[in-house]
């Protein structure tokens, strides 16, 4: 009986899968700061997916990067600063530059979550985000590679031991780069 069960799973995800597709593969971040504010820019990995029936990108991101603040005494502790994200991205219009390269853009927003390494320090932010991106599909529309940037404001707040930074709400504004390639099933 469980095998029968588990043959009419596999077949309806199959059935299903073949309804739409899936788009999903690495991608490397730049996440550089204007250096408007106090932070620190960063840079990782993430996992970029796309449903080719909703216009929606995804990424769920891992970043880290050097971040100084100045402890409750005064003085300069110097750390790493480790951040996951997930972004949301709705695409509002895309096109073709060539028959091989496309583009698109759209309005978005991001939810961040970061740790010093360091002492006990955390943060929690969120903001909108406006996106440009180039792609170029091959291999029968099979794999995409893409590069794209975005103007993303975030609000923030700080917990732990960063003295100055305690509960504070601090405005940020990153020009994240995203370049990364998709494998559409």
């Amino acid at each position: 009986m469980k095998k029968k069960i588990l043959v009419l799973g596999a077949a309806l995800c199959m059935a299903c899968l073949s309804a739409f597709s899936i788009g999903i593969g690495p991608q490397v971040n730049v996440n550089p700061l204007v250096p408007i504010w106090d932070g620190s820019s960063t840079w990782g990995a993430a996992c970029s997916v796309k449903f080719d029936s909703m216009p929606i990108y995804w990424a769920f991101g891992f970043d880290s990067g050097y971040y100084t603040y100045e402890d409750e005494d005064g003085h300069d502790v110097h750390t790493t600063k480790y951040t996951t994200s997930i972004t949301g991205d709705y695409h509002i219009s895309e096109g073709k530059f060539t028959e091989l390269l496309g583009w698109y853009w759209g309005f978005g927003a991001v939810f961040t979550a970061s740790f010093t390494g360091k002492h006990s320090n955390y943060y929690l932010s969120a903001g909108p985000r406006i996106y440009f991106g180039m792609n170029c599909k091959f291999n029968n529309d099979t794999m995409e590679a893409f590069i794209q940037t975005a103007a993303q404001s975030e609000l923030g707040l700080a917990f732990g031991e960063d003295g100055k930074e305690n509960g504070f709400i601090r405005p940020a504004l990153y020009i994240p780069t995203n370049l990364g390639i998709r494998f559409w099933f």
